[in-house]
């Protein structure tokens, strides 16, 4: 069994609650009344929104009723209001259009991390950009591996390069490890994915609705800092950055509750323990930062809405059409013969547009 060890001041027994008063209690139901007239009204402004043909509009409704279901505190009431002052349907749509775009198609399509993603850039030896891009994703996966013991999170296998060093044990099962980004990688500010406006306005969509996400300080140019990281076994990280699994917190520090979707292989699950995971520290990665919990929380609320309102499944059969189209036009031209539809090609690369991609 892969177990890291846990630090002295980790073994401590957590602090006791502190006690709420009357007037704090009075002041929570009137904000809690408060959001509930605005969902309510927010869900019944959705709820007369009449569907155009020239919009790719199918989920608009069940979309932003999930939004308004799952978003944090904060970006919910934000939610609300920016349904409830659209002055017409057209506005709505450029609400759930911006959402799409800007965050659930980027946040879901993102790739995993690669250190010779980007292209060369000008004025630099080949050498000297090797250098630049391999060094903070190296770092990056080095302490989180550190910190992890280089094992798995959830399913504890260790990581088969460590597993060499320490002397290929046969009680320990071992796979290839990742270090998975909880925010995605290509939000990077040095990654070529995205444009720069592009991966700009993503990032500010994602402050208004997670305000959490802010307060951490991640950011394009922090995205490799190993708070915004987990060790993961490549197929349970493939599961992850799709979200089709997440993690659910619970009452306990750094503990959580593993969630997965219709979409998570059922092959894979019983290499899953049914136990919540209690993320530690190994001995020799007592000073890397745990996962942020305001993180995790964000992929979990993202996860959420993808699955409650089939934005993610949407998401992922344009994807493969666009991919399989690509796969079928020669150097990305019609086939000569004329046996490209060009019809599909013509709507997924409509779809294609809309969400930016």
């Amino acid at each position: 069994m892969c177990t890291p060890y846990l630090t002295a001041s980790e073994m401590a027994p957590p602090l006791g609650r502190a006690t709420i008063s009357m007037s704090t209690i009075s002041t929570l139901s009137e904000a809690s009344d408060k959001w509930l007239i605005a969902a309510t009204s927010a869900k019944q402004r959705l709820d007369i929104y009449v569907r155009q043909e020239d919009r790719a509009d199918s989920k608009l409704v069940v979309g932003l009723k999930a939004f308004l279901d799952h978003l944090p505190e904060g970006g919910r009431e934000t939610m609300a209001r920016n349904i409830l002052e659209s002055k017409d349907d057209q506005e709505l749509y450029r609400v759930f259009h911006n959402l799409l775009a800007g965050l659930l198609a980027t946040m879901k399509t993102a790739s995993p991390s690669s250190a010779i993603d980007s292209p060369i850039e000008k004025g630099k030896s080949d050498v000297e950009h090797v250098v630049s891009t391999l060094s903070e994703p190296d770092k990056f996966q080095d302490d989180v591996f550190l910190r992890d013991g280089h094992c798995c999170v959830l399913t504890q296998v260790m990581n088969y390069w460590h597993w060499v060093d320490v002397g290929e044990p046969e009680y320990i099962s071992h796979a290839d490890l990742e270090a998975a980004h909880i925010i995605p990688f290509a939000m990077d500010s040095n990654n070529t994915i995205l444009l720069e406006h592009d991966r700009a306005n993503t990032w500010e969509v994602l402050y208004r609705y997670f305000p959490g996400v802010q307060n951490t300080g991640t950011s394009a140019d922090t995205i490799n800092d190993p708070s915004n990281g987990i060790a993961l076994a490549d197929f349970i990280h493939k599961q992850f950055r799709n979200f089709r699994c997440t993690f659910r917190k619970t009452e306990i520090p750094n503990q959580y509750g593993l969630k997965t979707y219709k979409r998570f292989p059922p092959a894979l699950k019983p290499l899953l323990s049914s136990s919540p995971v209690q993320f530690e520290r190994a001995e020799n990665g007592a000073d890397v930062p745990f996962p942020h919990p305001d993180l995790l929380d964000c992929h979990y609320k993202i996860a959420e809405i993808l699955n409650a309102s089939g934005m993610g499944e949407e998401i992922d059969r344009k994807q493969d059409e666009w991919d399989r189209m690509k796969r079928n036009m020669p150097d990305g031209c019609l086939n000569e013969d004329g046996s490209s539809n060009v019809a599909d090609i013509l709507r997924t690369g409509l779809w294609q547009k809309l969400t930016g991609e």
